[in-house]
């Protein structure tokens, strides 16, 4: 795109961090929690707090990166939102934010600023608060060293971040506990998939101007031999609303054959996706 814009939804809540930034032992995965409730409040509630100033750490980082290329970065707090995001609150906590919040509708209002309007484009690297207009953040979330650092750990790849490397490597020896060896499977079995789709953008990455189609599918749920592993209740859900195994082909076929999926490289299609467009095609 000539003038690209990367719009990070971030939040007041990046002041929650109370001024210690990004606690990098807390990102390789959820701690066993406290026997105080309190404790285990207070450390969500910072867990939220260093993933919203990471938003705007991205952000900065993106903008000083890229700005000369004409990228447009730009991070918003929306504002305080009468949503469903209350729903885990105290019954105080909830009916407050629905009192005192935005409506839905007025709290995506410097987004679609920041996203669209012409003047936004001068304000990228800026933090951006209800409604549409620049806001001040906390110090740490201006520190370009950390920016940097945490631009650094997300490509050294994170734990957290899709694939777990080491499994790569084989099959390690099964637990013996069963739950654990199932969760193993769907993971090694998710990250595959993960990795399908990877392939597929980078494969459309470098080839797409030499005429290259990669196009990664989901069939769907489908009513087939794979689920002969799975217990009697998994399978019986496959069998009531799996699709058939021929209907679980036609888009692969799509992608396959049809002359206007060439507009799809790089994407991800879905076969409900197809049905939705064919059905509003016919009405």
């Amino acid at each position: 795109a000539p003038a690209p814009r990367v719009v990070n939804v971030s939040s007041n809540g990046h002041r929650w961090t109370a001024g210690t930034g990004i606690e990098w032992d807390t990102l390789k995965g959820p701690k066993k929690g406290s026997f105080v409730s309190l404790f285990d409040s207070i450390a969500s509630v910072k867990l939220y707090g260093q993933s919203k100033l990471g938003n705007i750490l991205h952000t900065n980082e993106l903008a000083r990166r890229y700005g000369e290329q004409g990228l447009v970065a730009i991070s918003v707090h929306p504002g305080l939102i009468a949503s469903d995001l209350s729903r885990d609150l105290g019954f105080i906590s909830r009916n407050f934010m629905n009192i005192a919040g935005y409506s839905p509708e007025t709290g995506a209002l410097t987004q679609v600023y920041a996203a669209n309007s012409p003047d936004a484009h001068k304000l990228s690297g800026k933090y951006l608060v209800p409604i549409a207009r620049v806001g001040n953040p906390y110090s740490i979330a201006k520190n370009q060293e950390l920016a940097k650092q945490l631009w650094e750990w997300c490509h050294r790849g994170a734990p957290w971040n899709g694939f777990y490397w080491n499994t790569l490597k084989g099959p390690k020896k099964d637990t013996w506990i069963p739950f654990l060896k199932d969760f193993q499977r769907f993971q090694c079995y998710a990250q595959s998939k993960l990795g399908n789709i990877l392939h597929a953008n980078e494969l459309a990455r470098r080839y797409g101007d030499k005429g290259l189609i990669a196009i990664s599918v989901h069939p769907g749920v489908i009513d087939s031999e794979l689920k002969r592993e799975l217990d009697f209740v998994a399978q019986w859900i496959y069998g009531m609303i799996g699709y058939p195994a021929t209907l679980g082909a036609v888009t692969q076929l799509y992608a396959a054959n049809a002359p206007e999926a060439e507009v799809y490289s790089g994407k991800v299609r879905r076969f409900v996706t197809l049905i939705r467009r064919n059905l509003m095609a016919s009405l």
